[in-house]
C-alpha cells in the first residue's frame, strides 16, 4: 500500500466518528464507518456504512475492503478483529497491541509505570471487598479493569461507610490522589514518528458522574508547570508507540508533582475545543497521523472553554432541546450537538465552546451558557 491513505475505516459511529467523518472529507479522504447501532451519527456521515458488531471479524473484514487504513473512535474495539483486519494487509492505526494494553486498567497501570512514568499507587483487585480495600489503605479509587467509560466503572472511597457501594468485577485499587488541578494534555504522533502537542487544558470533573464536566484551555498554571506537563504527555505517547491523537489525563497533586492518571488512545472530549480554536482540529489531526500525512499545527489561537450537554430529565425518549437560539447567539460560543437519536439522563449530547479574550471570561460565559442549553426525552403527546 502507499505510505499516504486516501480510504480511512473508522470502527465506532458515535459523536466522534461523525466529527471524524466530517474532518476526513475536508482533507479529502474517503470515509466508512462500521458501527453496532443503524442510527449511529457516523452513518449517515460516512461514505461507507456499515452495520456489525466492531468485535465480530468477519464484520471487521468487510471494513477493511473498503479502505487503506483503520483506526477506531472507541476504547472497547475487539483487538482479535482489529488483528484479523490487519492480517489482511490493512494497517490499524493506534496498534492492536498499544489498544490492548490500554483497554484493561491494571495493564495500562503497569505499562505505564514499566515505562517509569509517575502515577499513583496502585494494586489489582479480583474482587473489592471491604478487608482488600482496607488492607490497601483508605482513601481509594476503585477503577474495574474493563469496560469503564465516561466515569462509569470508577468509585471513589472514603471511607468504610463506602464499601456498600463498590463495585463487582475485577479491579485495579489506587491511592486517592489529593488533587491541586486535573490536566488533560493531547498529543499527535504520526506514522513517520513526528509529534505535536496541543498546550494543556485544565479539566473540570464532575464528583459524582467522574467525567468531563468543564474544559478550559490553555490552563491556568505557570510556565514551568506548563512545559513539564506537555513533556509528560508526550513521553506517554511515545513510550507507548503511540499513532494517532491521544489524550493523557494528569494529577498535579497538592505537592505540586505531575502524574499520569489515565490515558486514551482515540480523540477526547478534552479536545473537542480545538474544532473552534486551533488551526488543525484534534480530528484532523488524527487523520493525518494516521493516514501518514504531514501533521498540522497544534497551536490554540485563543483561550477556550468547553461545557458538555447531557441528558436531563428522568426518561429516555427522542431529544428535545431547549435554549438552542439563545446559546447560538452569545458572542464567541459555537453549540455541537451530536445528532443522537435518542437521549437518557447523563448521555453525551453536545457540547458547547465559547472562545473569549481572556481564560476567565470565556469560563464564565460557558457555565452560563450550560444553564441555558437543555437536552431531554420529549414529552409523547
Amino acid at each position: 500500500m502507499n505510505e499516504q491513505s486516501s480510504w480511512v475505516g473508522i470502527v465506532g459511529g458515535g459523536q466522534l466518528g461523525a466529527l471524524l467523518c466530517d474532518a476526513a472529507h475536508a482533507l479529502g479522504l474517503g470515509v466508512a464507518v462500521l458501527d453496532r447501532d443503524p442510527r449511529a451519527p457516523a452513518l449517515t456521515r460516512a461514505d461507507v456504512g456499515l452495520v456489525g458488531d466492531w468485535d465480530d471479524a468477519s464484520a471487521l473484514l468487510a471494513l477493511a475492503s473498503h479502505v487503506d487504513v483503520i483506526t477506531f473512535e472507541r476504547d472497547d474495539v475487539g483487538v482479535a478483529a482489529l488483528r484479523a483486519a490487519e492480517a489482511q494487509g490493512v494497517p490499524v492505526f493506534p496498534a492492536p497491541e498499544c489498544l490492548e494494553q490500554l483497554q484493561d486498567k491494571l495493564t495500562q497501570r503497569q505499562r505505564l509505570e514499566a515505562l517509569g512514568l509517575p502515577g499513583p499507587r496502585f494494586a489489582p483487585c479480583e474482587a473489592a471487598t471491604p478487608e482488600a480495600c482496607e488492607a490497601f489503605g483508605l482513601p481509594l479509587v476503585q477503577k474495574l479493569r474493563r469496560g469503564g467509560y465516561d466515569g462509569r466503572g470508577v468509585q471513589v472511597v472514603r471511607t468504610p461507610a463506602d464499601f456498600a457501594r463498590l463495585l463487582p468485577g475485577p479491579a485495579v485499587l489506587e491511592a486517592q490522589v489529593e488533587i491541586a488541578r486535573e490536566l488533560a494534555v493531547l498529543v499527535a504522533r504520526s506514522r513517520s514518528g513526528e509529534v505535536a502537542v496541543y498546550p494543556v487544558c485544565e479539566v473540570e470533573v464532575d464528583p459524582q458522574a467522574h467525567r468531563l464536566d468543564v474544559m478550559l484551555a490553555p490552563a491556568r498554571l505557570p510556565a514551568e508547570v506548563l512545559a513539564a506537563a506537555r513533556a509528560l504527555g508526550e513521553r506517554t505517547v511515545v513510550g507507548l508507540g503511540g499513532v494517532g491523537v491521544f489524550a493523557v489525563e494528569l494529577f498535579l497533586d497538592a505537592a505540586g508533582r505531575l502524574l499520569v492518571n489515565e490515558v486514551s488512545p482515540r480523540v477526547h472530549n478534552s479536545g473537542h475545543h480545538t474544532l473552534d480554536a486551533s488551526p488543525t482540529s484534534q480530528f484532523e489531526q488524527h487523520l493525518r497521523a494516521v493516514c501518514g500525512l504531514p501533521l498540522g499545527p497544534a497551536t490554540l489561537e485563543a483561550p477556550v472553554a468547553l461545557v458538555n450537554v447531557v441528558g436531563g430529565g428522568t426518561r429516555r425518549g427522542a431529544p428535545g432541546i431547549e435554549g438552542l437560539e439563545v446559546a447560538r447567539q452569545a458572542p464567541g460560543a459555537r453549540v455541537h450537538l451530536y445528532d443522537k437519536a435518542e437521549v437518557w439522563p447523563g448521555r453525551k449530547m453536545g457540547h458547547v465552546t465559547v472562545v473569549g479574550p481572556d481564560a476567565e471570561s470565556a469560563l464564565r460565559e460557558a457555565r452560563r451558557l450550560r444553564g441555558v442549553l437543555r437536552v431531554a426525552a420529549r414529552e409523547e403527546p
